[in-house]
């Protein structure tokens, strides 16, 4: 008569098994770790070049439409951190209404009223000027980590 073979696992046996499987479950861990944060991060800069964008897609719709006076002002109210582009009474610019408030780029009303535009920003650097019926315009700064830079131009109706 044959004797039957044990056929169980050994210790051993199952301690790799095991080792191997945590060593692998990490590195799926760390994988998918550094995708989700390039995924945020990548989504928090677009977001940043997005709202950026409708700022100075709604800038360069003002100028173009406009018939009444553009210019370029430097305001001395400590709120309004660089130059302020004034179209008939609108403003656009850079205002921050304490020193431990984030900055803001803001679009105010005639009557005074304001839309935050871009909020939270850490710097910012706008800068405005005239040539004409050209107007250009380079913002750049940082919100938070994501650190963004827009240029344009828009030409005014005569």
């Amino acid at each position: 008569m044959k004797k039957k073979k044990n056929r169980a696992f050994t210790i051993v046996e199952m301690m790799v098994t095991l080792i191997i499987s945590v060593i692998s479950l990490f590195a799926i861990l760390s994988i998918f770790d550094i995708g989700q944060n390039s995924y945020n991060k990548l989504k928090n800069e677009s977001q940043v070049q997005a709202d950026a964008f409708f700022a100075f897609e709604l800038i360069k719709n003002f100028v173009r439409r406009t018939y009444g006076s553009i210019t370029i002002e430097n305001w001395s109210n400590p709120p309004w951190k660089s130059q302020v582009l004034v179209i008939e009474n609108n403003a656009f610019g850079l205002y921050q209404s304490a020193s431990n408030h984030p900055m803001r780029f803001v679009y105010r009303y005639p009557d005074g009223a304001m839309d935050v535009l871009l909020d939270n920003l850490s710097s910012g650097n706008l800068v405005f000027t005239q040539a004409g019926n050209l107007v250009n315009a380079q913002f750049s700064g940082k919100k938070g980590k994501e650190s963004f830079y827009i240029n344009t131009s828009a030409v005014k109706r005569n």
